[in-house]
């Protein structure tokens, strides 16, 4: 759900000069990936807030009330981006699924 997310977040990070990016350190933080789901969460989460914690929520916290209204105004202006209209109860996919090699072949599974 964040990559489906991460031009909005882009777009609020960026937005007025990198007024953002700087102020919650997103440059100076090793662990992009962590900042990318943290604001997610904040943002688009269940619960719409970061749950654990650590620098880098104490650092996104700080700044909490500019990134919701920069993502209001990017949601506004522009909709949300194709695929995440809020809703998910999509078609959901098995993560696995066991073949009983005695009754079929591998192969055969993956065509149908």
């Amino acid at each position: 759900k964040t990559m489906q997310n991460l031009p909005v977040i882009n777009a609020v990070i960026n937005a007025n000069g990198r007024k953002l990016r700087k102020a919650i350190g997103f440059d100076s933080v090793r662990n992009k990936g962590l900042m990318y789901v943290m604001l997610h969460e904040l943002l688009f989460g269940k619960y719409k807030s970061i749950r654990g914690g650590g620098k880098i929520k104490r650092m996104i916290i700080k700044q909490e009330k500019e990134l919701r209204k920069g993502a209001d105004e990017y949601i506004a202006k522009h909709g949300l981006p194709s695929g995440t209209d809020g809703d998910d109860r999509g078609v959901n996919f098995p993560r696995y699924v066991r073949v009983n090699v005695l009754r079929s072949n591998t192969e055969d599974v993956i065509k149908l």
